[in-house]
């Protein structure tokens, strides 16, 4: 693991309570999609990425990526119209939704370790209200870890 540290796991409460996918089915997720995940997400799916406490009531499943992407751009076309589709990218996941109004989502062109943005609810300006320098960076703060 580079990005998911003994360190970084070891911050994690209740870590038993974490369950994750193997990589040949995180392969096979990234096939359907036609993409790699950067190396952070994938880790973070391998570990955690099908159960961890701090997402608990949260919507976050690798198979529900398109579904998220789809909601997070009716989201923004709904209270921007069709200039709000431009603010996500081709090679953006969003990969957290939550109440169909907040989204997180990162780029696939943006290393292996990318900045994580967060789309919410009552946005004013078509611009993410707030930006994580990293993926592992979001998980610390979310995770409180």
């Amino acid at each position: 693991m580079k990005y998911f540290t003994k360190e970084l796991l070891g911050n994690i409460k209740r870590p038993f309570r974490m369950e994750g996918f193997p990589y040949t089915e995180i392969e096979k997720v990234e096939r359907i999609y036609g993409t790699r995940f950067p190396e952070a997400y994938r880790e973070f799916l391998n570990l955690m990425g099908m159960r961890v406490d701090f997402f608990t009531g949260i919507d976050y499943s690798m198979y529900d990526l398109k579904l998220y992407k789809g909601g997070a751009e009716s989201y923004l076309y709904s209270n921007f119209g069709d200039i709000g589709l431009t603010l996500l990218k081709e090679d953006d996941i969003v990969f957290v939704s939550s109440q169909g109004c907040n989204h997180f989502y990162m780029s696939t062109s943006e290393g292996e370790n990318p900045p994580v943005h967060f789309i919410n609810e009552g946005l004013l300006k078509l611009e993410p209200t707030q930006s994580y320098e990293s993926f592992t960076k979001f998980i610390r703060k979310i995770g409180n870890i």
